[in-house]
């Protein structure tokens, strides 16, 4: 009989100790979101600033409400966020407010820089590559033909307002074609001096160069440049052309 008490005895205490170690886990789970849905800097912000937690997500799913901890009543999301319509239902289910965070301002940051390459004949995709990372707002777009790709440049400019940097190895047909786009103002040189000049001149939103004819850094400089740089168009380049009557015809119609 003793060894039977103290056998029952060990088992009690196991198993105490393991109901404990349980809820403790389940606690900490319950109470404790997930690393990346968070924000470091915000993820104890929820009983700080009165439930307000900022989500650092670019896409927010419902696994990212479900992970926020309780007692949240506010969400700030990234700019342009994408949530997802699960997401808006467990915000909802949960009384959580959703406010997408203001646009940064283009004095800070800059507007967004697109970098495209088309007809080149070697491969820039490091030239290219050197040029985003100097670039904090630029965006690569994928290589294509001329046409798609000043179709896809000039939807950038109409919508975002973005600049362009377009890699060619065509770069004076490239600018005509470009310059066909109404939300594209191109300019293009065989110099940087010649191309800011340029650039300037027609508050361009776009430059096209041959890859072979600048050096990386040069182009870095004249991207950044380009992003930061805010003028008003000469009005010579936003007048509608006059609709005016041909003086043969005017001739023929007197007769």
């Amino acid at each position: 009989m003793p060894n039977q008490s103290t056998t029952v005895s060990q088992q009690d205490v196991a198993r105490l100790v393991a109901e404990v170690v349980r809820r403790i886990r389940q606690q900490a789970a319950s109470t404790t979101p997930a690393g990346p849905a968070l924000s470091p800097a915000n993820s104890s912000a929820a009983s700080a600033t009165g439930g307000r937690v900022r989500l650092a997500d670019r896409v927010i799913g419902a696994e990212a409400i479900e992970r926020l901890p309780a007692g949240t009543t506010q969400v700030t999301l990234p700019h342009r966020a994408v949530v997802t319509p699960s997401a808006r239902d467990a915000a909802r289910e949960r009384g959580i407010t959703l406010t997408p965070e203001a646009k940064t301002s283009v004095a800070a940051n800059g507007r967004p820089l697109m970098i495209a390459r088309a007809e080149c004949r070697t491969d820039v995709s490091v030239l290219a590559a050197s040029i985003s990372r100097a670039v904090p707002t630029s965006q690569q777009l994928p290589a294509a033909g001329l046409t798609s790709v000043l179709a896809s440049l000039a939807d950038h400019a109409g919508r975002d307002a973005a600049r362009g940097l377009l890699l060619t190895d065509n770069p004076a047909v490239a600018c005509v074609a470009a310059n066909r786009h109404r939300a594209l103002r191109a300019v293009t040189a065989t110099d940087p001096a010649s191309l800011e000049a340029a650039a300037t001149a027609c508050a361009a939103n776009l430059i096209i160069v041959a890859p072979g004819q600048f050096p990386a850094r040069s182009l870095e400089r004249m991207a950044a440049a380009l992003t930061t740089r805010e003028a008003t168009p000469p009005a010579s380049l936003t007048l509608e052309p006059e609709a005016t009557g041909c003086s043969c015809h005017q001739g023929a119609h007197a007769h």
